[in-house]
């Protein structure tokens, strides 16, 4: 095994480790509804991604032992997996308050049209 290739396959499961708790922190800022907290959550993982895609470049060019190879590959399948599951949990949330939303402003409307006199009016909600 070449030093080299060790020390870049140990930087890309760091640089991975960093992406992945960044991603659980993410999904705890969605669902403590902190948009400030989740964008720069979203984008620090995204500069920790492009530094382990150009470290993995790196790395293929040396052409480390296949073990090495796996245990990167693993990490990297895993880290995909929380950016999935941080994606789903995102869609998920706006879907709720999407619906929230439209149900409040149907209320809004029957309630409105129960009222004499009171001008109509609605809530825009653009998504």
């Amino acid at each position: 095994m070449r030093p080299e290739s060790a020390g870049a396959a140990v930087e890309i499961l760091d640089l991975l480790a960093r992406a992945d708790e960044l991603a659980v922190a993410a999904m705890a800022a969605i669902g403590d509804g902190d948009d400030q907290a989740l964008a720069a959550l979203v984008e620090d993982r995204g500069y920790l991604i492009e530094a382990a895609v150009s470290a993995c470049e790196a790395l293929a060019a040396a052409r480390p032992p296949a073990a090495m190879g796996e245990r990167v590959a693993a990490a990297l399948r895993e880290s995909v997996l929380l950016g999935l599951q941080a994606r789903h949990v995102a869609i998920q949330t706006r879907d709720e308050i999407a619906t929230a939303l439209s149900v409040l402003d149907a209320r809004q409307q029957a309630s409105l049209e129960y009222q004499p006199g009171h001008l109509h009016g609605t809530i825009d909600v653009t998504l």
